[in-house]
């Protein structure tokens, strides 16, 4: 369980970054995301930071989900790329062995559900929730 919710922990740290793109819509301003009936606001600060402010923990989740996104989302391709041992189709014969080595090293599909449904509720409704907002 300690590792499941560890390695969900370094995915999310993992697609943050530290510097601000220059061209993020509504950058210095607010902006309200609808999910279902909850509405949920969204700063964005003079350096384009996100902050969510959401009635509910996976409305919170769920548009961090959205914003990270809307910043990241080639990033996360190819995080999620990756992980799966699929970096070639992308980037060609260079990364054959990386993706090698990853296809046999990495986690299966059924060990990953696995740990995913051994999770508690709340931890299984937050990650949901968050890959929700990210394919919204």
């Amino acid at each position: 369980m300690k590792r499941t919710l560890l390695m969900a922990g370094a995915v999310l740290w993992g697609c943050a970054g530290t510097e601000a793109p220059q061209d993020l819509p509504g950058s210095g301003s607010w902006g309200v995301l609808q999910r279902g009936d909850e509405k949920i606001d969204v700063y964005r600060d003079r350096w384009g930071i996100p902050h969510v402010f959401a009635g509910t923990v996976e409305g919170a989740f769920w548009a961090q989900g959205y914003v990270q996104a809307e910043d990241r989302f080639e990033q996360m391709e190819q995080f999620r790329r990756g992980a799966r041992g699929e970096t070639a189709k992308v980037a060609g014969e260079k990364a054959l062995a990386a993706d090698t080595d990853r296809r046999m090293r990495g986690y299966t599909a059924p060990e990953l559900r696995s740990m995913f449904q051994g999770g508690k509720e709340r931890f299984r409704r937050i990650l949901e929730a968050h890959a929700e907002g990210v394919y919204a």
